[in-house]
């Protein structure tokens, strides 16, 4: 049988009984399930590599990455020790768009991250921002020129430039730690109520559209 890959981790597999070859591959599926696996980074706050790390560390390097770390923002950057000599090293591994919805345990903040196929987020900070929703204006259809940090909107049909594409979700202008600001869209879950402060109204997302109850005073 032709070995097959895994099309979202990469995993090889497909060996009959009995052939050669493997050890390498097998290697490889091996680091790869105790790195995804045990679900634990130390810190995504660092730049450069720590000064005496563990075998079995585990860290997302911060912009702008230095020494080892040099290029690897974003990836998962591990010290381990060569099965073939011995020798302690740091190994990255990148998570691409098929792999989005890795959970990892973020160990010095004491809260979970999440692969969204092209960052990592908190979940506390979504869990912030939609926790008690307050819509600047529902009846937008291009993102304002100078939002603050946390300003939310419903974008309006036919949403344009940052927003297209994204009508009725929650638009929410954002700033990761040592990441330029920019827009975060998150998709309403039914029963979900936002403010509308400039109509001073209550409304409710029924899975379908935004419905609104009478005015709030």
């Amino acid at each position: 049988m032709a070995i097959r890959t895994d099309p979202r981790f990469g995993y090889k597999y497909g060996w009959a009984s009995g052939d050669d070859g493997w050890g390498d591959d097998m290697n490889t599926n091996l680091e790869l399930l105790m790195w995804l696996q045990q679900q634990r980074v130390l810190d995504t706050d660092l730049t450069a590599p720590p000064g005496s790390p563990s075998v079995g560390d585990v860290y997302i390097p911060s912009p702008t990455a230095t020494g080892a770390w040099v290029g690897w923002e974003g990836r998962l950057a591990i010290w381990w020790q060569n099965p073939t000599d011995s020798v302690e090293e740091w190994k990255s591994f990148t998570l691409d768009a098929d792999m989005e919805g890795v959970v990892m345990w973020l160990a010095d903040e004491n809260e979970w991250i999440v692969w969204t196929g092209t960052a990592w987020e908190k979940k506390s900070e979504w869990d912030k921002k939609i926790s008690r929703i307050s819509i600047i204006d529902r009846n937008l259809t291009a993102p304002p020129g100078s939002p603050t940090i946390g300003d939310a909107y419903i974008p309006a049909s036919v949403a344009t430039g940052a927003w297209a594409g994204q009508e009725d979700d929650i638009a929410v202008w954002w700033q990761e730690p040592g990441v330029a600001a920019a827009w975060k869209f998150e998709t309403p879950s039914t029963g979900l109520r936002a403010f509308i402060e400039d109509e001073v109204v209550l409304t409710v997302w029924d899975g379908t559209i935004w419905r609104t109850g009478n005015a709030v005073t």
